[in-house]
């Protein structure tokens, strides 16, 4: 498929942003202080981060090392950790 886009013209990158700091979540009526300070990026640096790798020519777009590195961990890990590591990162607990 990668190759069926270039050759079209077209370039096409999907963001994987994480958590981001928006009025959204004060929009939704959701706490900012539900999640940590340190897990959140600001729109400026997604922005940034995210045009760099369209720039550059990638697929997926992950904007953080550190949400990269998670996805890393998520990837490798096994089954059953994986499931727990990713409820911690998870933000629909905040509506259960």
């Amino acid at each position: 498929m990668q190759r069926n886009v270039r050759a079209g013209g077209v370039r096409l990158t999907a963001l994987c942003p994480g958590d981001v700091r928006t009025e959204s979540n004060a929009r939704a009526g959701i706490a900012d202080s539900t999640t940590p300070a340190w897990r959140r990026l600001s729109e400026e640096r997604l922005v940034r981060e995210a045009l760099r790798d369209l720039g550059r020519g990638r697929v997926v777009s992950v904007p953080s090392r550190r949400y990269r590195a998670i996805g890393w961990i998520l990837c490798h890990a096994p089954r059953r950790l994986a499931l727990e590591l990713a409820r911690d990162f998870s933000v629909i607990d905040q509506y259960t």
